[in-house]
């Protein structure tokens, strides 16, 4: 997605400087209020341009790092549950080995018979 923005707002750039070359070529007076500064228009496009992409960059990167840790976590809770599983096997396979003696009561009925 990040390359693809870049691709993308590069093509854009291009593609304006070429229509606009005569545009993009002269220099122009801003007025910031406080003096007047004269610049090309091509280089305030770019700056704008890199501001946005920037943001949308970092903003990709975030949520690819969060979609990592989410699966990092789900990776580690189905590790915990292989783990418990195996225990609980261990457990049952321990309790069939082990044979359980009852004690045999005979029925004191007989007897009294």
């Amino acid at each position: 997605m990040r390359n693809l923005l870049l691709l993308f707002y590069l093509a854009i750039n291009v593609f304006l400087y070429i229509l606009n070359f005569e545009l993009f070529n002269s220099v122009v007076d801003v007025d910031f209020g406080f003096s007047i500064v004269s610049f090309m228009p091509i280089i305030m496009l770019q700056v704008i341009g890199l501001h946005f992409v920037i943001f949308f960059y970092f903003l990709d990167k975030n949520k690819e790092i969060n979609h990592h840790n989410a699966i990092e976590k789900l990776k580690d809770h189905v590790t915990i549950l292989e783990k418990d599983i195996e225990i609980i096997n261990l457990k049952f396979a321990n309790q069939i080995q082990t044979p359980v003696v009852e004690p045999v009561i005979e029925d004191s009925m007989e007897e009294i018979v």
